[in-house]
């Protein structure tokens, strides 16, 4: 189609990338197809990006989406870190049936009177316009390139039924499986129809790959049908916790609600288990200790003539430990809340004390 292309870049590299740079805020434009080739005599390369005008009837700001276009998807490369970024070509087809000829940005303020002021501020960039609907249908069948022929072909009759029919070998005569389902994809959108209308408008249509075409049609109902049930559960799980058992959510929440509650149970039963026998085994071993500290004023008390190392002998402590505790009850003879402090400190540490505990080392430190 622009005979100024093959002076610098080298068709025969030409690549589907079957990557898209279209986000949600470019709605005007129905698809794009991105094939990336190389320029002539060098390893440098370019996207040459083939958009679908949305629109049927002409749209003096095309050229206002093509440069919020391009610039995301140079953006978009910056951000995957491709060095150096590569240029993009936009070639927008349109397929309505009135001719016309998209503004470029500078031409959309020719009228103001002061233009001539603040032009050279303006996004100036080109891009290719081709009316699809108008252009010689033999040229378009004399590609060579199946995929782009097959777009091409689907774009420029959308509006012509008897002429999409008649050319429906060719539109799906590509090779090979990613190829195939992508230009269903886009015949799809182009169109604006569903896999089970395109379906079933073809029942009584015979044509080359149709039993191909008509099981990629049914893989895509069936992947719909299942994107609607996951896309229908999670909204009605929302709504159902919002609303509560309401509008067909009902059964299914009960018996989650069932099936959640003996699952928290049982989990709860095995982790409340486990929690109370760490905690139990965590306050036996406080009143273990408890229980020496007791019996160590006890027996100093009563065997005044026998000394740590004995009673270190006949008890379950260290005569370490037996030094340390005596140590904090006389220094803090005079200071019980210091006292209990410190003995926590020293005995008791990351253990966890409770009141009846504390209480007991109360009438510990009183009775020393």
């Amino acid at each position: 189609f622009h005979p100024k292309f093959v002076e610098f870049i080298d068709l025969d590299t030409l690549e589907n990338t079957n990557t898209s740079f279209i986000t949600a805020d470019l709605k005007d434009f129905k698809a794009d197809i991105i094939y990336k080739c190389k320029f002539k005599d060098t390893d440098r390369t370019l996207s040459l990006s083939l958009l679908w005008e949305h629109k049927s009837i002409p749209d003096e700001f095309t050229s206002l989406q093509l440069a919020t276009y391009i610039s995301q998807a140079l953006y978009q490369q910056f951000r995957n870190g491709n060095k150096p970024i590569e240029p993009i070509i936009a070639i927008v087809f349109y397929n309505g049936k009135k001719s016309w000829k998209p503004k470029t940005v500078s031409e959309l303020f020719e009228d103001h009177p002061y233009y001539e002021f603040f032009a050279s501020y303006l996004p100036t960039f080109k891009f290719e316009f081709l009316d699809i609907a108008h252009f010689p249908k033999d040229r378009l069948i004399a590609i060579q390139r199946g995929f782009l022929k097959s777009a091409l072909l689907a774009m420029a009759n959308r509006f012509k039924p008897d002429l999409l029919i008649q050319f429906l070998y060719i539109i799906f005569e590509v090779e090979g499986e990613r190829d195939f389902q992508a230009i269903v994809q886009y015949y799809l959108a182009v169109l604006d129809r569903s896999p089970k209308q395109f379906r079933d408008e073809l029942k009584n249509i015979e044509f080359a790959n149709k039993p191909r075409l008509m099981s990629t049609l049914e893989m895509l109902i069936n992947e719909g049908l299942e994107e609607g049930i996951e896309k229908g559960l999670k909204k009605g799980l929302e709504k159902g916790l919002k609303q509560g058992l309401e509008e067909g959510l009902e059964k299914g929440l009960k018996q989650g609600l069932k099936k959640g509650l003996e699952k928290g149970l049982k989990q709860g039963r095995e982790q409340g288990l486990e929690r109370g026998l760490e905690q139990g085994l965590l306050q036996g071993e406080v009143n273990a200790i408890i229980s020496n500290l007791e019996l160590l004023v006890k027996t100093n008390q009563k065997f005044l003539d026998l000394s740590y190392q004995d009673i270190a002998d006949i008890s379950a402590l260290e005569l370490e430990q037996i030094q340390a505790f005596f140590q904090i009850l006389k220094e803090y003879a005079s200071e019980k809340m210091a006292a209990i402090q410190a003995l926590q400190a020293q005995f008791f540490k990351d253990l966890p004390i409770n009141e009846t505990q504390l209480g007991r080392l109360h009438q510990l430190v009183e009775s020393y």
